[in-house]
């Protein structure tokens, strides 16, 4: 049963079943459960399954071992003293997430309407159509399912048939 982070039967049978599963030793395989029947069950354990406090601290001497024989007080003073008060004071820390860095699935409306005018540095001089923009997001994302009535959907919205002729498209800001 897994009441809390010690030894239990639970972390056994993960060991047992798919940690050590290609074991040689046919005893390394064998799940010995703590409590063989629910009868043998302490009332203490079944007391800690069924109360609000689920995590039961450990003795004092593994609290010594984690922490290295400090004394609680000076370890939460460490702490208050690491906490960063404000997240301005830390700005290099924290990514800008305004504009996502990772782009796996669909292309983004900036990034369409940088091809249909042009600031996609392909140095192109001329009007695209929708066919051309439909064509060239579909190879670039690989035909991914999406992308051609995404980008349909945002030429709808944001661009208009140029002065050049009504194949061409123009951006709307």
């Amino acid at each position: 049963m897994m009441t809390n982070y010690r030894p239990n039967d639970f972390n056994e049978y993960i060991s047992k079943n798919l940690i050590n599963r290609k074991s040689a030793n046919p005893k390394g395989k064998e799940l010995q459960p703590t409590y063989p029947d629910l009868s043998s069950v302490p009332s203490s354990t079944i007391d800690e399954l069924i109360s609000l406090d689920v995590y039961n601290p450990p003795d004092a001497e593994a609290t010594k071992a984690v922490t290295n024989g400090a004394k609680t007080e000076d370890l939460i003073s460490k702490l208050e003293q690491a906490k960063i008060d404000k997240f301005e004071d830390c700005k290099n820390l924290i990514p800008d997430y305004d504009s996502y860095p990772y782009h796996m699935g669909l292309p983004t409306q900036e990034e369409i309407g940088r091809y249909i005018k042009g600031e996609d540095d392909s140095n192109r001089k001329y009007s695209v159509t929708a066919q051309e923009a439909l064509k060239y997001f579909q190879m670039k994302y690989k035909h991914k399912n999406g992308v051609a009535y995404k980008v349909k959907q945002v030429l709808l919205r944001k661009s208009k048939p140029s002065e050049y002729g009504q194949e061409y498209l123009d951006w709307v800001e």
